[in-house]
């Protein structure tokens, strides 16, 4: 959760969505208009968000998903070379898969009971970074840089990782942020 004070938006981070390269373009905004921001509460779901936040109802609110198969193979190669130790014993992307199931891009976007009951104002694809420079320039009155993503992974291609069980467990699972991205495999 990235809010600076008084707040104007808050902007929700959800983990494996570019989020680091998108708080260093705040922070640059930030610093050049003399804004102090609060940037403690790192990948703060919105619910928990939109009870620390008294302004919640007051300010825009935003967030990131990404394709969902894109973000399981993200998340497990990000695990596995900077937290091997800490993995239990996922020696295949379809074991990590099947026990990392209870998360998803919008765990971090909605209600506690139900995170298809999206919280946040504004939900932006992370495919369409490129093109939100634009966008957040007219936002914050001036030039929004988003620089080349800062904490990219190897280059895979997504699809490798999966076969149609694995595709299908996604599917089941990632249904409203499939729905809600326009997604394909």
């Amino acid at each position: 959760m990235i809010y600076f004070n008084p707040p104007e938006f808050c902007y929700i981070r959800v983990p494996k969505t570019g989020s680091t390269t998108f708080v260093r373009a705040i922070e640059k905004w930030g610093k050049r208009n003399h804004k102090q921001g609060n940037y403690t509460l790192n990948h703060t779901r919105a619910y928990n968000a939109k009870d620390r936040l008294p302004e919640w109802d007051h300010v825009w609110t935003f967030g990131f998903i990404r394709n969902p198969w894109a973000w399981y193979v993200s998340f497990y190669n990000h695990s596995m070379r900077d937290e091997p130790k800490k993995q239990r014993s996922h020696h295949s992307f379809q074991t990590y898969l099947q026990d990392s199931l209870e998360i998803s891009p919008l765990l971090w976007l909605g209600e506690k009971e139900d995170n298809t009951q999206i919280l946040v104002d504004t939900v932006y694809k992370t495919e369409d970074t490129p093109k939100l420079g634009e966008k957040f320039t007219g936002v914050f009155g001036e030039e929004f840089e988003l620089d080349i993503q800062l904490n990219a992974g190897p280059k895979v291609n997504y699809r490798d990782y999966y076969d149609d069980e694995t595709k299908r467990l996604v599917e089941r699972r990632c249904a409203a942020e499939i729905e809600l991205g326009k997604y394909l495999f």
